[in-house]
């Protein structure tokens, strides 16, 4: 494996990324002579060998209440924990740029708490978050879970609660009595209302379900699996929120007042999603550290503990400039020194771009050109990944569009009743006999194998191509042709 930082992603998705950290030079150790009395001491430094990234969509803006759909990152750190054996977790938090600085700390804390607390199964942290009791993370007034979340839940567990609009009406009401009865729940604790004694019980099981691996078993982690393993009661060490101290992209001025302009942040707030992220690392095995020398404050502890560790020019890191920065490009985007010593290299601070699959149906019994008639209603599908399975519907033009991890190198499409095995890889450039034929027979103009033999089999298909598209017959590939090719391919 190269050190390059595509090369080091091992798998991504719409909103996450699970990747290897760059392999460490062992660097030989100088050590004294010694009495029987003395001893040298050798302290190995503290440093990520791998980390997982879920972006802001998994949460609502200003919120840390985790939506459903994070079920599908949840398998890249499972699998990226089983891959690493003995190696301690720590869980870090962030907030986009806009806001206070307090506000944004604790709202970055309360996202790395609900991760934390659905890895462990610790309900008691999800109530915290819930009820705003401030045990384990501050009291925010902007990320009240309420009944949304509570139907959120209801929902993905199959009790359906109605329109997930935060109001106690009587479907939300039968929902949460029809789980309390099914839960043993009796008299007055199968009353319809979800206190604590149900948030509990609705809480566990919805982590039990979005915590599982690619084969379906559970993924948990216990307080020991983490870096100061559960010996601080509020997680110091073991989570924290960084704040807005450390974005992975700062918008350039004329954008920032571009956003602030604008009556709906809907678009701002997307930009930014990237920077409303939860990171986990993985350290190296066998490290672990003493709460008290552990430099991130508590997730329910403010800021000031943050700001000693900024770098001396930390304002204008944070300020916005004239041209847009992202860290992986211009490395000046992290205004924490600590954070920047074990993120600032990082391949989930970096913007994975997702490849796009696209495919076009078309009738089996002649090759596409311009007129070729496309499908007139939507076609189902269902594509797996790496054991992820990804529903949809073909579009307008017949087309099916899917986003997929930049690595993928096998896909199972099933599609009409039929599973087809789609092997992913590189596409020589039309130039090249290999690049025509592929084309060719990819469009279904059956030019035989692709050889890069121009035989009489490519010849014709190649003429037949000609004929279909308006231009001069001659069965070889010259310009013209070789441009309506790549375009029709393409288009």
């Amino acid at each position: 494996m190269t050190n390059e930082p595509n090369s080091l992603v091992r798998s991504a998705t719409e909103a996450g990324v699970a990747a290897d950290h760059q392999s460490q030079q062992t660097l030989p150790v100088l050590v004294g002579p010694s009495t029987s009395a003395e001893r040298n001491t050798i302290k190995p430094a503290i440093f990520p060998i791998a980390c997982w990234r879920v972006d802001g969509i998994r949460c609502e803006f200003d919120s840390s209440f985790i939506q459903p759909d994070i079920a599908e990152e949840m398998k890249l750190l499972a699998k990226l924990v089983r891959e690493h054996p003995g190696a301690p977790a720590s869980v870090f938090g962030h907030a986009d740029p806009v806001g206070k600085d307090d506000y944004n700390k604790k709202l970055s804390g309360r996202r790395a708490a609900a991760i934390y607390g659905m890895l462990t199964r610790n309900t008691e942290i999800w109530e915290d978050i819930y009820s705003q009791s401030g045990k384990f993370t501050s009291p925010l007034s902007g990320d009240n879970w309420g009944l949304k979340a509570i139907q959120t839940i209801l929902q993905d567990l199959g009790y359906s609660p109605g329109p997930i609009d935060g109001e106690m009406g009587s479907q939300t009401q039968e929902a949460v009595k029809r789980f309390q009865e099914e839960r043993g729940l009796t008299g007055r604790a199968a009353d319809g209302d979800p206190g604590p004694n149900t948030r509990a019980k609705l809480f566990l099981e919805y982590m039990d379900k979005l915590c599982r691996g690619e084969n379906g078993n559970p993924f948990k982690l216990e307080p020991t699996d983490f870096l100061v393993q559960g010996a601080d009661r509020a997680g110091k060490g073991d989570y924290q929120g960084c704040s807005e101290f450390n974005p992975v992209l700062m918008f350039s001025q004329e954008e920032k007042q571009r956003y602030e302009q604008a009556r709906e942040h809907t678009e701002r707030n997307a930009a930014n999603a990237p920077n409303r992220r939860v990171g986990v690392f993985l350290l190296r095995p066998g490290s672990r550290v003493n709460a008290w020398r552990w430099p991130c404050p508590r997730a329910k502890e403010g800021v000031a503990g943050c700001k000693k560790r900024f770098w001396s020019d930390a304002s204008q890191r944070r300020s916005f400039r004239a041209e847009r920065r992202e860290q992986e490009r211009t490395k000046d985007t992290f205004a924490c020194r600590f954070y920047d010593r074990i993120a600032g290299e990082s391949p989930c601070e970096r913007t994975v771009q997702l490849a796009m699959l696209k495919i076009r149906l078309v009738p089996s019994t002649r090759p596409l050109h311009k007129t070729t008639r496309k499908p007139t209603t939507p076609i189902p599908y269902k594509i797996i990944i790496g054991g992820r399975a990804i529903e949809g519907e073909t579009d307008a033009e017949g087309i099916l569009r899917e986003k997929i991890p930049p690595d993928t190198d096998r896909v199972e499409l099933n599609i009409l009743g039929r599973t087809i095995e789609l092997l992913i890889g590189h596409l020589d450039p039309v130039d090249q006999v290999t690049g025509l034929q592929a084309r060719l027979n990819q469009l279904g103009y059956m030019p035989g194998p692709v050889d890069g033999i121009f035989g009489p089999k490519t010849k014709a298909a190649l003429s037949a191509f000609q004929i279909l598209n308006g231009l001069s017959v001659s069965g070889e590939a010259g310009a013209d042709s070789k441009a309506k090719l790549s375009e029709v391919f393409e288009t």
